[in-house]
């Protein structure tokens, strides 16, 4: 078992940072998306494809979100390839 791979990408100006799933199980769940994570907290989710907001994040303030969308078309290669990698080798739970 290959360990997964972590992502951490800090969005910068703002104090959001982006991740991917670490389980095989999560990223098979859904489509690939990232995580907008404030702290420990997961405070919205973007899928990668379209680089749109799962839902309009009420936690972000409306003049970041658009960093936060900027940040991720600017490491939508990394995320993906990081979810892929997870979606096929990543943890079991």
């Amino acid at each position: 078992m290959s360990d997964p791979k972590r992502v951490h990408i800090d969005v910068y100006g703002t104090p959001y940072y982006l991740t991917v799933d670490l389980s095989k199980w999560d990223c098979r769940r859904e489509a690939p998306h990232c995580h907008v994570c404030k702290g420990r907290e997961r405070v919205a989710q973007v899928w990668l494809s379209s680089c749109t907001y799962k839902e309009t994040p009420r936690e972000i303030p409306h003049n970041q979100q658009m960093t936060v969308l900027n940040a991720v078309r600017d490491n939508r290669y990394e995320l993906e390839s990081a979810f892929q990698y997870n979606h096929d080798h990543g943890a079991d739970q």
